[in-house]
This record gives C-alpha cells, structure tokens and sequence, in this order.
C-alpha cells in the first residue's frame, strides 16, 4: 500500500490500482525479488560447491579459487558498491517525477493543467518510492549477475579436470547450464512490470496490439543472451579439449585401421609394405565419437523452458 502510493485517500480515490498500470506491478517484483534473494544465495552457493566436490578444479589451484571466490564474495557485499546502487536508482526515481506530465483532464500521478499541474502526492510517492525501490532491486539483480559472470570467467581460466565422458556431456560442466533456473523469479517479476506498461499502452491506444510479438522476441532474446553470456568464458577451455582429443583420437585411428588391414590381408591398400610406427593400437572409436558429442556451450535445454516460460507468459498472459 506504501509503494503504490495509497497512503492517501481512500480506495475509490485511487482507480489505479484496478488498472494494469505499472506502478502497481512494482508491488509483485518487490515481493519476489525479496523473497528469492535468499534461495538465490543458497542455490549459488550450491553451484560453487560442485567445482570442489566433483573435483573439477585441479588440486594446484585450488587456493587461487578460494581467492577468486572470496573476490567475488567481497563484491557481492561491498557497502561501497550497494550506496552505489541507492544512488542511481534516486536519482532515477527523481528523474520519473521531474519528468512528470500532466495529461488532459489530469490524472491520478498529476494535476490537470487547469489546477497548475505537477504530480499529486501520491505521483510524488510513486516516483521517489516505488520507481526507487524498483530500480534499485533491478540494479542490484544486474549487478549480482556481473559478479557472477566475472566469477564464472575466473574460474575457466583455471586449470580444470575435465572429461570426454563424462555423462554430462559438457565434460562436467553440465550442472552450470541450470543456473538460469535460479533467477527465474527474477526474469518473471520483470517480465510482469514490462507485460502491464504495454497493456497500458495498448488500451490507451498509443501502441497496436501486434507490438507484444516483437516486444516478446526481443526481450526472449535479450534474457537468452544475459544468461548466457557468463557462459560463453567455458568455450574456450571446451574447444581446446574438443579439437585436442579429435586430432589425437584421429591419429590413433589411423594407425588401428592400417593395423587390421595388415590382419586381414596382410599389407595395407594404400602405402603397402610402409609398416606404421606403432603397433597395437586400441580402438580409438569411443575417445572420437565422445570427443564429436562434447558441447562447447554448457547451456543446458532443461533450463530454456523454467526461463522462456517466466520471460514470456507475463506478455502473453497481457497480450491475450
């Protein structure tokens, strides 16, 4: 009720609040962003957990992640960085009133033109309160997924055990492409505050209705790419395994074929009588056919559902 502004006045005196304003969307993504930010934490920390305990960091650098983790830790705590965020997110709740207009006939955030205009006492509170709080909460949701990203680029540029077979399929690797899942509240709170300013829109008549097609391209589009961005610090160790063991089991493979065919026939088809430098070679199938199979990219598919589901049902629920 403080956030919306409804601290004056009785309920009849604020129709807004039956409105799909999205003023009155910012009371959702507080709730959720507040009750998330614990589960968030512990869910990391999960994560975070996994590189020690599969063990995937080698034993040698082991100090040198609990020095990057602790970094990343300090940031994700910093006073500094959080009276930071308050500030932006002021000084953009101050922007919102001083660009206050005050449409025909006057409105509930501003006097008509008549009466001198200017925000009313609850647009007053709706700009330095609501628009803040929810500014600040997106900052900070922003900001905790830097430090991840940064955390997660740190950590690839360590020595990591990684393996062909693993079941995973990512080398074991695997369990990072589910972190989205994580911040899926966080993507549908927005998702709801951005789904309730088009609806204005469109029943204001300022924006045709075919506009929520392409608003929900772009912004699955722009969730896809802020996921998997931090991901993308794993290519490289993933590529260089990937290419390293093809190039390896192909050479192998080589020298098991030309092997049997001196079995069976009892010289090789080609280049005869040119005997290979190693002899008993093991089959080199498996190591090839898994090295083929080796995703570069650990983004899981499972976790494309839970976070396209949370992006697009808050505009498609809006658009219908």
């Amino acid at each position: 009720s403080l956030l919306a502004g409804t601290a004056w006045g009785p309920l009849e005196a604020h129709p807004y609040l039956l409105d799909p304003s999205p003023w009155t969307r910012f009371l959702l993504l507080v709730a959720i962003f507040t009750l998330a930010e614990r589960s968030v934490d512990l869910r990391l920390d999960d994560i975070v957990e996994r590189f020690t305990d599969s063990p995937l960091v080698a034993r040698r650098d082991m100090p040198e992640m609990a020095a990057r983790l602790a970094e990343a830790l300090r940031r994700r705590d910093s006073r500094v960085a959080e009276l930071v965020t308050a500030a932006i997110a002021l000084g953009l709740g101050v922007f919102t009133l001083v660009n206050t207009t005050s449409p025909e006939g006057g409105a509930w955030y501003a006097r008509p033109a008549t009466e001198g205009g200017g925000a009313t006492v609850a647009g007053i509170w709706a700009a330095l309160v609501s628009v803040t709080v929810f500014a600040f909460l997106v900052l900070r949701w922003l900001r905790a997924l830097v430090i991840w990203g940064l955390l997660l680029r740190r950590v690839a540029g360590l020595e990591l055990r990684l393996s062909l077979f693993h079941p995973d399929g990512y080398g074991g690797l695997g369990f990072l492409g589910r972190y989205p899942n994580v911040f899926a509240l966080h993507v549908f709170a927005i998702s709801c505050v951005l789904g309730a300013a088009l609806m204005r829109q469109v029943l204001a008549g300022t924006a045709e209705p075919t506009v929520f097609v392409a608003v929900m391209g772009s912004w699955l589009a722009v969730v896809m790419a802020l996921f998997g961005l931090p991901l993308l610090a794993f290519f490289p160790p993933l590529s260089a395994l990937k290419k390293t063991a093809m190039e390896a089991a192909s050479a192998l493979a080589t020298h098991h074929g030309r092997e049997d065919e001196r079995k069976v026939l009892g010289d090789n088809c080609a280049a005869p009588g040119a005997a290979d430098e190693v002899d008993g070679a093991p089959d080199p199938g498996k190591l090839y056919a898994a090295a083929r199979k080796l995703g570069t990219l650990p983004f899981a598919r499972a976790a494309l559902v839970p976070i396209g589901a949370a992006a697009l049902l808050p505009l498609a629920a809006a658009g219908a």
